[in-house]
């Protein structure tokens, strides 16, 4: 594969044996098709960017009638959160995010979700913040199942 320019001047595909371009502009991106590296040129090289990522995940979670799943994540020098939830029953996912002494950094930043057959998927940017607590509670008057899966990243 040859060099490919997707975006004048600043987004590029190209294989590792590929000669990477020196005639763009700073900040200027070129991923690696074969090894999924990326690059991020700095006006005189091309720096290897490295994906920072922590993955939680709780599978098969049974929450009584009338209860709640509760966990706080540590997300502390994460930029991006995602999570899904699957779920039977009926039930309210909610999430916030919290500044280091506790309080509300802002509630609900991934949004609150509620359906009978919960099937979800919420991200938001979390720069800056120690925790988020995800709350997961059970409206249904009987036992619900549910997997849930957290992802953190961030470029360092």
């Amino acid at each position: 594969m040859a060099l490919r320019l997707l975006e004048k001047g600043q987004r590029f595909l190209a294989l590792s044996t590929d000669e990477k371009p020196m005639d763009v502009k700073a900040g200027a991106i070129l991923k690696e098709t074969d090894t999924q590296n990326i690059y991020i040129f700095d006006g005189t090289d091309w720096a290897i960017e490295k994906l920072k990522t922590k993955t939680y995940k709780w599978i098969n979670e049974t929450i009584p009638a009338g209860e709640y799943f509760n966990v706080t994540i540590p997300c502390l020098g994460f930029d991006l959160i995602t999570a899904f939830v699957n779920a039977s029953g009926n039930a309210l996912a909610s999430f916030r995010a919290t500044n280091d002494d506790g309080s509300d950094y802002s509630w609900d930043p991934l949004g609150i979700m509620n359906s009978p057959s919960l099937k979800v998927s919420a991200q938001a940017e979390i720069s800056g913040m120690p925790f988020v607590e995800l709350v997961i509670t059970n409206e249904a008057g009987v036992d619900i199942n549910l997997d849930i899966f957290v992802y953190l990243g961030s470029f360092n």
